[in-house]
């Protein structure tokens, strides 16, 4: 592990991190390639306002510098482990901050539900963290499923997180 801190989001030090990483992770998310870009810059990014505006946002860096971001994680507190973007910057990868933003977000919670799915959200990370992609849930229409309930139940079943 990589010594960090972990601190609440400061717009005018962190908007220009947060937004660019959310903003290019999506764009290259195989969820938004199709999109135009003429409608994909203007909507993704009044979509992150909205999303900031409305979550929180917590960010990993240097603890001699706060200036200095490794991550971001944004997610939505209450009953459901709900993350809209985690993100760790390439050579901070594999070193467990991506794993202490999700658990600073969610805690024990499962299953995870992502609404910002980019192409770092392997199958792997899927399996081990019960995470559910569903961008559904920011429109209001996502449903629970038996799938999604038992898919909770075998994570409880094999202890993992």
């Amino acid at each position: 592990m990589i010594a960090h801190v972990l601190r609440q989001f400061a717009e005018a030090s962190d908007g220009n991190f947060v937004r660019r990483g959310w903003s290019t992770s999506m764009r290259r998310s195989a969820w938004t390639r199709g999109v135009p870009g003429e409608v994909y810059w203007p909507s993704q990014h009044a979509l992150m306002n909205r999303l900031l505006v409305g979550s929180t946002c917590v960010v990993a860096c240097d603890p001699k510098d706060t200036g200095s971001l490794y991550g971001a994680v944004v997610y939505s507190p209450g009953p459901k482990a709900l993350v809209h973007w985690l993100y760790v910057k390439g050579c901070f990868r594999r070193l467990g901050l991506g794993e202490r933003l999700l658990y600073t977000a969610v805690g024990d919670k499962r299953p995870i539900y992502v609404t910002q799915v980019t192409d770092v959200l392997t199958q792997d990370i899927v399996q081990r963290y019960a995470v559910i992609p569903s961008p559904y849930l920011l429109t209001g229409t996502h449903e629970e499923t038996d799938a999604t309930r038992e898919h909770q139940r075998e994570h409880r079943l094999n202890g993992a997180a």
